[in-house]
């Protein structure tokens, strides 16, 4: 398995992800849109690809602060894998990444985003901690 930023020819990969976690019709993952987190130094689209596959992806963002000087911190979220990979560890293999960018750019801390009725989404989470 691969980590790696997303570039616009996964767009429609991520969108069919986001169609597994959600059926909201207004969901639209358009290849400029993808193309602009690319360039943009502060947010991180990620994608964990298999045998050529896009099978999962997240999303970090960097936020400014002013607590700590210019120390950013870091959001995870929408953090989302294939239903037919899931427990493969693709979903830790992208939280490690996101980590290790939060990381190098020395963010205060971490924030993980994830809707309240995710249930398993959390158990997930505890259990990675």
């Amino acid at each position: 398995m691969q980590v790696r930023r997303a570039n616009p020819a996964d767009a429609a990969a991520i969108e069919r992800l986001y169609r597994q976690l959600l059926t909201h019709p207004a969901i639209c993952v358009s290849a400029h849109r993808v193309g602009q987190a690319l360039l943009d130094a502060n947010t991180a689209l990620l994608v964990a690809e298999q045998r050529g596959t896009v099978v999962g992806s997240a999303l970090l963002g960097i936020c400014m602060d002013v607590m700590f000087g210019d120390q950013p911190y870091a959001v995870i979220e929408n953090i989302i894998v294939d239903m037919a990979c899931r427990g493969n560890g693709v979903a830790r293999a992208l939280i490690s990444e996101a980590e290790s960018i939060a990381r190098a750019r020395q963010c205060s801390k971490i924030i993980l985003l994830s809707s309240v009725m995710r249930k398993d989404a959390h158990r997930f989470v505890e259990r990675a901690g």
